[in-house]
C-alpha cells in the first residue's frame, strides 16, 4: 500500500514539475512573441530612418559640386567630363536638367540607369511639362533594371497614370493589405509615387467599402497616418507631399457628400478634428493654405459643403449652448452659402462649464467645442462672441442680450483681430472694447432687427437669402 502512494506522489510531482515547466515555455513564448510585435511596430520608423539617413549622406555628397560648371558641360554635350560625383548628383537631380542631356550621360555611364530608374518614382510629382520626355527616357530602361516586381512598364509608371495603374495593379481589398502589396513590389515609402498611388486606392476604396472603416484604418494605422495632413507628433514619421494628402482629403470628403449619414459617424468626427488641427490648418483661418487650396480645386463642391458644415454647426453651437436664441440662429443660417468662415470665441468661464457640460456628449456633439478660440480673461461679466466672415464684412455676435451686432471690413478685422483670436491672445472681446476699433456698422436687435440687419449686409454688398426661416 506504501509503495502504491509513493508512486503515486512521484507522478504527482512529477506532473506538477511538467506542468511548471511548460507554464514556463508559455511565458517565454509570450515573451519573444510580444519582442516580435514590438520589433514589427518599430519597423516602420527604422526603415524611415534608414531612408532618411540615405538621403541626408546623398545631401552631404553634393556639398562640393559646382552647378554651374555641371550645367555648362551637359550644355556642350561633353559629359564625359563629368566626375563620377557630379555624374550621381545629376541621375538623382534629373528633374532640374534637359531629358536629352541626361540621356547622354545614360548612354556614357550605363550602371546609372538603375539609378535613374528610381529617382523617376522618387520624384514623380516633380517632372513638370516635362513628363511626356521622361516618359519616353523611362521606356529607355531595361526591364532587368526595373525598381519594382510588378508587371507594369516603367514608361507607364512614369506617366500621369502611374498611380491608377498601381492601384488597379493590386486586388487587395483594405488600404493596409494594397500599401504592404507596393511594399512587397520594391515601392520606397519616401517615394512620392508612393503616397501618390495610395491616394488612388483610397479613391477606390471610398466607393466600394464602408468610408467609416477605410477612415479608421488611415486614422490608427501609423503608415498610413501619412496620407492624411495629421497633427505632426514628435519622433512621427513625416507624411507624404501635400499634393498626395491633398488628393486623399479630397476624396473622403467626397464621399461625405455622397453618403450623407456617413458624416455623422464618430469615424469622420475623429477625421475632422485631426484635419484642422493638422497641418493643412483650419480653412476658416484668416489665409487658406496651399492644403485646402488643393482640396478646393479639385473637389470645390465637396469643400463648399464641408465648410458650410462647420459653420453651420458652429452657429448651431454658439446660439444653442453659448446662448439661447434660435431667432438669431436661424436668421443666421440662411445667410450660411455666402459665409467664407466662422469662428466662436467663448469666454473662459463659459467654455469651462460646457466642457463640464458636454463631458458625457457624444463626439459629434463635443466637435464644436474643440475648435473654439478663447478669451483668456475670468472676469464674471465677460461675453462671448461669434464671428461670421463674409466677401466683404464680418459681423460679430455676442451672447448676451442687448449688445448690438458689430460690422467690420474685412481687412480691419483680419489686421487688429484675427490674427490676436487664433493665438488665443485675446484677453477681453466685448462690445466696449471692439468701439476702440474702426466699426463700419453697429445693428440693434430691436422691432423688426432681420429687416435692419438684410439691408446693413446688402449695404455691404452681401445678397439678401431667398427667404429668412423663422422659428
Amino acid at each position: 500500500m506504501t509503495g502504491r502512494l509513493d508512486d503515486a506522489t512521484g507522478l504527482a510531482q512529477l506532473t506538477n514539475k511538467a506542468r511548471s515547466i511548460a507554464a514556463a515555455m508559455q511565458a517565454r513564448g509570450d515573451e519573444v512573441v510580444s519582442s516580435f510585435e514590438a520589433l514589427r511596430k518599430q519597423l516602420p520608423r527604422i526603415e524611415a530612418r534608414i531612408e532618411g539617413q540615405t538621403v541626408s549622406g546623398a545631401t552631404k555628397r553634393a556639398v562640393g559640386i559646382d552647378p554651374a560648371r555641371v550645367r555648362t558641360i551637359l550644355e556642350k554635350g561633353t559629359v564625359q567630363a563629368l566626375t563620377a560625383p557630379e555624374a550621381k548628383w545629376v541621375v538623382r537631380e534629373f528633374a532640374q536638367f534637359d531629358p536629352t542631356n541626361l540621356k547622354r550621360l545614360l548612354a556614357d555611364r550605363p550602371f546609372l540607369w538603375r539609378r535613374f530608374a528610381e529617382g523617376l518614382l522618387r520624384r514623380w510629382e516633380d517632372y513638370g511639362s516635362n513628363r511626356p520626355a521622361w516618359m519616353q527616357l523611362a521606356a529607355s530602361i531595361p526591364s532587368s533594371l526595373y525598381p519594382l516586381r510588378c508587371d507594369i512598364s516603367m514608361m507607364t509608371l512614369a506617366s500621369s497614370s502611374g498611380p491608377a495603374a498601381l492601384a488597379d495593379g493590386t486586388r487587395a481589398k483594405t488600404a493596409r493589405e494594397c500599401y504592404a502589396a507596393f511594399r512587397q513590389w520594391g515601392m520606397r515609402r519616401n517615394w512620392s509615387l508612393m503616397g501618390h498611388a495610395m491616394a488612388q486606392v483610397v479613391a477606390r476604396l471610398r466607393t466600394r467599402t464602408n468610408p467609416s472603416s477605410l477612415i479608421t484604418e488611415l486614422l490608427e494605422d501609423e503608415e498610413l497616418r501619412r496620407l492624411l495632413p495629421y497633427p505632426e507628433q514628435p519622433g512621427a514619421s513625416a507624411g507624404f507631399s501635400v499634393v498626395a494628402q491633398a488628393s486623399v482629403v479630397a476624396s473622403l470628403l467626397n464621399a461625405s457628400l455622397s453618403q450623407s449619414s456617413y458624416a455623422q459617424t464618430d469615424a469622420f468626427v475623429r477625421f475632422e478634428s485631426s484635419l484642422l488641427r493638422g497641418s493643412f490648418g483650419d480653412p476658416r483661418g484668416v489665409q487658406l493654405s496651399p492644403g485646402w487650396e488643393l482640396v478646393k480645386e479639385r473637389e470645390p463642391t465637396a469643400y463648399t459643403a464641408f465648410l458650410q458644415s462647420l459653420v453651420r454647426e458652429d452657429l448651431e453651437f454658439f446660439f444653442e449652448k453659448a446662448m439661447t436664441n434660435r431667432e438669431r440662429r436661424a436668421f443666421w443660417e440662411s445667410y450660411i452659402p455666402q459665409v467664407h468662415r466662422s469662428l466662436c470665441v467663448l469666454a473662459l468661464l463659459k467654455k469651462e462649464q460646457l466642457e463640464r457640460r458636454l463631458s458625457t456628449a457624444d463626439a459629434k456633439a463635443r466637435s464644436p467645442l474643440e475648435r473654439v478660440y478663447v478669451a483668456n480673461n475670468r472676469r464674471q461679466e465677460m461675453v462671448s462672441a461669434f464671428c461670421l466672415q463674409f466677401a466683404t464684412v464680418t459681423a460679430v455676435e455676442f451672447s448676451d442680450t442687448g449688445h448690438a451686432c458689430y460690422f467690420f471690413k474685412n481687412e480691419v478685422f483680419a489686421k487688429e483681430w484675427m490674427p490676436r483670436i487664433v493665438r488665443n491672445e485675446i484677453k477681453t472681446f466685448d462690445a466696449e472694447t471692439l468701439r476702440q476699433t474702426s466699426i463700419t456698422k453697429r445693428t440693434h436687435h430691436k422691432g423688426n432687427w432681420q429687416e435692419d440687419f438684410q439691408q446693413t449686409l446688402e449695404s455691404c454688398g452681401v445678397r439678401r437669402p431667398v427667404r429668412v426661416p423663422r422659428r
